[in-house]
């Protein structure tokens, strides 16, 4: 899960980053958190960085820090924090996905989490040649790497080209991702067997690289042994 926390009060930033910390620890969620104490900070990277969300501090005087991220190109999910309800309101205009009141307590990000999930499949953003696009990652059956960009599988049988490393990728997603290969990443949930490389249930083949191939086996066995402990 990659966070972005853009919060000018030190307190409430150290506060809220102990708790995403947590609440992705318990989870073995894969984290990626930016800090940012100015909104021109995050602006410069909301372009490049494909946040999953940003959570905005803003207080009566910053009623357009919302507007502003949003007129930067940032279109993904957003989440309003502040110490007055009345702020709330804000995003609606903004399409933000959440309010949270400060200071963020444990019970409060998990709500907003859990409604998250209830609203829809989380969502990647994707730099590709022509733009920006957006995937849910359940829709990717592997990651192959090429020369300073990557191409996603999908589920459907199509692919996507986008100009960013397999290291970048890696750490847009979830653990039910692996990286198997100096080139691969596979989504475990499509793998039908497993015998030396990886064939999905499409039927195409992933690469398993031999020198690694042992940590590779012993990390799927254990996503499937987490999946069968998982109440269905």
């Amino acid at each position: 899960m990659r966070l972005a926390v853009c919060e000018r009060c030190c307190a409430d930033m150290e506060r809220l980053v102990i708790r995403l910390k947590k609440y992705c620890s318990q989870r073995s969620e894969p984290l990626k958190l930016s800090c940012y104490f100015n909104l021109r900070q995050l602006i410069s990277d909301v372009g490049s960085a494909a946040f999953d969300v940003v959570f905005l501090g803003v207080c009566a005087e910053e009623k357009e820090l919302a507007a502003a991220l949003r007129r930067a190109g940032y279109s993904g999910r957003l989440v309003i924090m502040s110490e007055s309800a009345e702020l709330a309101v804000l995003g609606y205009g903004v399409g933000a996905c959440g309010f949270l009141m400060k200071p963020v307590s444990s019970k409060a990000l998990e709500t907003l989490f859990s409604g998250m999930e209830t609203i829809g499949a989380r969502k990647i953003l994707l730099r590709c040649a022509g733009g920006i696009s957006s995937l849910s990652p359940d829709n990717i059956t592997y990651i192959e790497s090429g020369h300073n960009c990557c191409t996603v599988h999908t589920v459907s049988g199509g692919s996507v080209t986008v100009k960013m490393t397999l290291s970048n990728m890696s750490e847009m997603l979830g653990n039910c991702f692996l990286r198997c290969h100096r080139s691969f990443i596979v989504n475990m949930k499509q793998i039908a067997e497993a015998d030396g490389d990886f064939f999905l249930y499409s039927g195409e083949r992933v690469l398993v690289r031999k020198r690694e191939r042992c940590g590779v086996m012993e990390a799927y066995e254990s996503f499937l042994s987490r999946q069968l402990k998982s109440p269905v």
